[in-house]
């Protein structure tokens, strides 16, 4: 038996008509690499079918080298611009690569994606956020629609960070979520700001100077668990001691670790637990 790391993102396509997810994976898998961070680039290969609401992807990750940056000798120091040396690099050859299975749940617009792969390579949730999201907003356009992706959090990453002794301040990021899974009074709050024709909400609150903490309302409640897994809470104060506090429900990923045959593929375990989304919905 062996184990594997895997974590959940949220995908928030807004409008989000039958088969966009489907429809913005596909045209990203056409795209160009999307650059993510400084000399790191991420494309997503073409999905699978889609199997119950279900498809599956690959997900790879590199480094790509500036041939206008010189390179350098470790031992004399000496530098030599990549052009001035014998040096010839294809264009279409990236370094450094990693990649990484994932499922997609069309329903829920939840992905699974592993953390660690075969050959022992490992993501972190945040590096795999920022690829996806950077490769799908190369897609936006095509599909006239807007999309943000977000780590799914802890159930308890909300209460943590409202548990906050002093609230000095506190900042809530709400990107609309689609309207699924949530409760009365978060669907209420949820009405009345989509009544406002925005994509997105944010509040910042700070005490005042007299007053010792902040005073949440349950209305800022049911924004800040909206925000979840939709944007995020971040508060600033203290804690019991005294000492400076600052804490935001994106410090909770939710990540999980699943069960593997000791031939058993993470690709086909990802496939079963995004499959599990609709059973939970039954």
């Amino acid at each position: 038996m062996k184990y594997r790391k895997y974590c959940v993102l949220n995908v928030v396509a807004q409008p989000h008509p039958d088969g966009i997810y489907r429809e913005l994976f596909s045209t990203a898998s056409s795209n160009a690499a999307a650059n993510y961070r400084a000399d790191h680039f991420a494309r997503v290969s073409p999905v699978t079918g889609s199997k119950d609401g279900i498809f599956r992807g690959r997900l790879a990750l590199w480094t790509e080298l500036d041939p206008n940056e010189p390179t350098i000798h470790k031992d004399s120091f000496d530098q030599k611009l990549l052009s001035d040396s014998d040096i010839s690099l294809p264009r279409d050859i990236g370094f450094n690569s990693k990649i990484f299975y994932f499922s997609f749940n069309e329903k829920s617009h939840r992905l699974y994606i592993e953390l660690r792969n075969d050959e022992g390579g490992t993501i972190s949730p945040g590096v795999a956020r920022l690829a996806l999201d950077a490769i799908l907003k190369s897609a936006e356009i095509f599909q006239g629609v807007s999309v943000n992706v977000y780590i799914a959090t802890t159930s308890a990453a909300v209460e943590k960070v409202l548990r906050t002794p002093i609230i000095r301040r506190i900042d809530i990021r709400l990107d609309l979520p689609n309207d699924d899974d949530l409760s009365d009074s978060e669907k209420k709050v949820l009405e009345k700001i989509k009544k406002r024709k925005i994509k997105r909400y944010e509040q910042s609150m700070t005490k005042l100077a007299s007053a010792e903490t902040l005073v949440l309302l349950p209305r800022d409640e049911d924004l800040a668990h909206l925000s979840k897994d939709n944007g995020y809470t971040k508060v600033w104060g203290k804690d019991v001691k005294g000492n400076k506090v600052e804490i935001s429900t994106r410090d909770f990923p939710d990540i999980r670790t699943m069960e593997l045959d000791d031939e058993g593929s993470s690709y086909r375990k990802l496939g079963s637990l995004a499959r599990e989304d609709n059973e939970r919905e039954i």
